[in-house]
């Protein structure tokens, strides 16, 4: 399972830098007027990471060798959701610590309350839309699922 995990992650490691920067980007635009919103963006943008990791293995036949080599689909499946929950989790700490940075950057009042309730949300919105980024993949092929990552 371990391993199966660490393979996403080396496949995902490109995508994930570019990710983090247009995280910040996004997070640096709308987020002037509430900067809790950057965790909601963070945790959104890293869900979106799964279904790259769908595009990968798909491109390279991984889940017939895998199958073959006898690993059981019931385990690929599940290493796909721990790695979507991975993502949103760091997403979420990512974006909790970049409104930080930015609210005692600009001077602004930290509301702790306020900051875990925007935490709380971004994280479970995020292991929903990785869940069903992850069940539309497998229903679907990964280059048609992309459009449900994208909305």
């Amino acid at each position: 399972m371990n391993g199966l995990i660490l393979k996403d992650l080396y496949n995902l490691k490109g995508s994930t830098a570019f990710i983090v920067l247009l995280t910040v980007l996004f997070a640096l635009l709308f987020s002037w007027e509430m900067p809790e919103g950057m965790v909601l963006v963070s945790a959104a943008m890293a869900a979106s990471l799964v279904s790259g990791s769908f595009s990968y293995d798909h491109s390279y036949g991984w889940n017939a060798h895998a199958v073959s080599i006898g690993i059981p689909r019931r385990m690929i499946v599940t290493s796909k959701f721990e790695i979507g929950f991975l993502f949103v989790f760091a997403g979420v700490l990512f974006g909790l610590l970049l409104a930080l940075i930015f609210q005692i950057t600009m001077g602004m009042s930290i509301d702790a309350h306020q900051m875990l309730s925007a935490s709380a949300m971004s994280l479970g919105v995020g292991m929903v839309a990785s869940s069903v980024i992850c069940a539309v993949n497998y229903y679907v092929n990964p280059q048609r699922a992309q459009l449900v990552s994208t909305f």
